[in-house]
């Protein structure tokens, strides 16, 4: 991040609409230089059109001669007037977080994926349970009638047993599952490590659930584009997206700037505190 972005410095957001582009006036309230965060405040009239900006691609830029700012930064898509919340962004690149998330993943045949790329991905989303309801968000029947809470919470916990059953056999069958771990996310793929080597180039369908309000299980065959290895039989691996739902994605999205959210108040609260 640019250094020379500062606490109370006057900028303005510019950002494209059609043809054309608008200026915003706004001051900033904190920088995170960590995770490349930016609050501002909108100041004046301009907070009427603001809206249009939400989880637009942007640009923070300078406001003085003196400055010579020009930031790039998508907004996060649910603000809250007359505060932004931005990242400083690559344009090439989605905004990225890091998080810590369930992984289940697994090779795929490379010419059996080419063959059918849709019906592949619709199979493991079958297989993998793509989209399936949880007993912690499900609290009425197929006719409409609220579960006893009694009830719901045996099913949950029942569901959650089956679940370590069936984690603690695909451990013994192939090895692939990786519990909740460390996972840098965005809308153009996942960054986490692994126990064994897995080549560049290499297929994987990948399982992961976002801790969501109702939680979001996302299902993708993703291809590993670099592979580091961290020693210790450790390797980190970055896996760019080559199929998956458009919802899924705009879920993961959702859930990169919900962090991003989350650390910039925790940020805030800590800067409070002291």
């Amino acid at each position: 991040m640019d250094s020379s972005l500062e606490s109370g410095q006057s900028v303005a957001i510019r950002v494209a609409m059609g043809s054309q582009e608008e200026e915003f006036p706004a001051v900033v309230r904190s920088c995170d230089t960590a995770q490349g965060l930016i609050s501002v405040k909108i100041e004046g009239d301009s907070q009427k059109g603001a809206s249009a900006l939400l989880g637009r691609q942007a640009t923070i830029v300078g406001r003085t001669p003196d400055v010579n700012l020009d930031l790039p930064c998508v907004v996060a898509p649910e603000s809250q007037f007359p505060i932004l919340v931005c990242q400083r962004v690559d344009r090439r690149n989605h905004v990225r977080v890091n998080a810590f998330l369930p992984l289940t993943f697994r090779p795929v045949d490379r010419s059996v994926y080419e063959t059918d790329p849709e019906g592949v991905l619709v199979g493991l989303q079958e297989e993998l349970g793509a989209h399936e309801r949880t007993y912690e968000t499900v609290q009425e029947d197929e006719e409409g009638e609220p579960i006893h809470p009694k009830v719901l919470a045996l099913l949950t916990d029942m569901n959650r047993k089956l679940d370590r059953v069936l984690a603690a056999l695909e451990r013994e069958h192939d090895g692939q599952l990786q519990g909740p771990m460390p996972v840098n996310i965005s809308g153009s793929g996942f960054r986490f490590t692994v126990r064994e080597r897995i080549e560049a180039k290499a297929l994987l369908a990948v399982r992961t659930v976002l801790p969501l309000s109702p939680p979001a299980t996302i299902v993708f065959i993703g291809e590993v584009t670099r592979v580091r290895d961290k020693g210790g039989g450790q390797f980190e691996i970055a896996v760019r997206f080559v199929a998956i739902d458009e919802s899924d994605r705009d879920q993961i999205v959702h859930y990169t700037f919900k962090r991003m959210r989350e650390s910039v108040r925790n940020r805030n609260r800590k800067t409070v505190e002291t």
